[in-house]
C-alpha cells in the first residue's frame, strides 16, 4: 500500500465520522449491556490463593516467638477487550465497538511473598515488650485497583 492509498483510507474514515464537525471527545453511551457485555463463555470472580506456614516457640515461661512464611497468588483478574471479533452495536444511528468483559488469560500476574515475625517477653507483671518484623516482596504487573479509586 502506498502513501496516497493510506491517506485516502484515513481521510475516508475522518469524513465518515463527521470530519471537522466531529466533537473531539465523543463519548460512547453508558447503557449497561449496550457497549459491553459479560463473556458468554462464563466469568470467574477474581481470587487470591494463600499458603501460610508458621512455627512458634516459648521463651521460658515469660516469652514467645513466632514466624510465618506467607505466599499469595492472584488469579482471574477482570479485563475488557475489544477486537475485530467482538463486533459492533447500533445505538441512535451510530455504531459502537462492543467490549467483552471477561477474565485474563495469563496477561496479568501478581504474587506476594513474606516472612512475618513476632516476639513478646514479659519482664514483670507491669512491664512487657513486643517486637514485630515483616519482610515482604510484591511483584506483578497489576495494582488491583480500579481507575476511579
Amino acid at each position: 500500500m502506498g502513501t496516497a492509498e493510506a491517506l485516502e483510507i484515513i481521510f475516508d474514515w475522518f469524513f465518515a465520522n463527521g470530519g471537522t464537525d466531529m466533537r473531539p471527545f465523543r463519548s460512547a453511551p453508558s447503557i449497561p449491556g449496550l457497549q459491553s457485555i459479560l463473556d458468554p463463555n462464563g466469568l470467574k470472580s477474581p481470587n487470591v490463593k494463600e499458603w501460610t506456614v508458621g512455627i512458634g516457640a516459648t521463651l521460658g515461661t515469660r516469652g514467645i516467638v513466632r514466624a510465618d512464611l506467607v505466599y499469595r497468588n492472584w488469579d482471574d483478574f477482570y479485563v475488557s477487550y475489544t477486537n475485530m471479533d467482538t463486533g459492533q452495536v447500533e445505538f441512535e444511528d451510530r455504531s459502537y465497538d462492543l467490549a467483552i468483559v471477561g477474565n485474563d488469560s495469563g496477561i496479568y500476574d501478581r504474587e506476594y511473598r513474606g516472612l512475618h515475625t513476632q516476639g513478646q517477653y514479659r519482664f514483670s507483671d507491669k512491664f512487657n515488650i513486643g517486637l514485630t518484623y515483616t519482610w515482604s516482596k510484591l511483584e506483578g504487573n497489576v495494582t488491583g485497583e480500579t481507575w476511579s479509586s
